[in-house]
């Protein structure tokens, strides 16, 4: 079982819904598995990773387009979203904390299983751990990456529920697409809440937002 979300932001913020492309042209594609370090595998063009703020890996896609976006595997959190013309679209606040020991402050954050308080810590826990590159290709000249996460003893001890998530990020000339998918691993079924496209939507149009 599946449940999924797109999200694809055009540069004049006019966000909305679709359906990935099955039948997109891919030229190339570049299979890679959890990152060892930085610089130790081999991605698509248009995709790299790096050692980010408070030396996070991060990783950095750029379009021939002159399109450009930065993803931190540390909540797979999209930090940065530059159009053409070098305008950053996404806001990440000042005080943000690039430590690995809480959620970055801003970008396209994560809410999953949960949104706002309830049962477990805010917001879930998908924002405050690390996820893996499983997949990096070119589809029509855009860069793509897709990241995993998966269930582990800290998501058990408070989800008690097996799971993969699968998290897309498409870098277009002039707008960025993201798909998350999250697959029922478990032998019983769960439910989950989340404002997913929604929470996407207000980090982008209203910054101030302090949650």
């Amino acid at each position: 079982m599946a449940a999924s979300c797109t999200l694809t932001v055009p540069a004049l913020f006019a966000a909305s819904s679709s359906s990935s492309s099955t039948s997109a042209r891919r030229y190339r594609r570049f299979g890679v598995v959890a990152m060892a370090s930085a610089g130790q595998k081999v991605y698509a063009p248009g995709v790299a990773v790096s050692e980010g703020n408070g030396g996070l890996p991060k990783i950095s896609l750029k379009s021939p387009h002159g399109s450009e976006a930065e993803i931190y595997l540390f909540g797979a959190c999209v930090t940065s979203w530059k159009v053409p013309s070098g305008k950053d679209l996404l806001f990440v606040r000042p005080d943000a904390v690039f430590n690995g020991q809480k959620p970055i402050s801003g970008g396209i954050p994560h809410c999953f299983p949960q949104f706002g308080p309830g049962p477990m810590q805010q917001h879930g826990f998908a924002r405050n751990v690390n996820w893996s590159i499983t997949d990096s290709e070119v589809t029509e000249g855009d860069p793509t990456v897709t990241l995993e996460l998966k269930d582990d003893s800290y998501s058990r001890s408070m989800w008690d529920f097996s799971f993969q998530a699968l998290y897309k990020v498409v870098l277009h000339s002039t707008s960025l697409s993201t798909t998350l998918k999250i697959i029922n691993t478990d032998d019983k079924p769960f439910s989950f809440k989340g404002r997913g496209d929604l929470s996407r939507i207000c980090r982008l149009c209203l910054p101030w937002c302090t949650e």
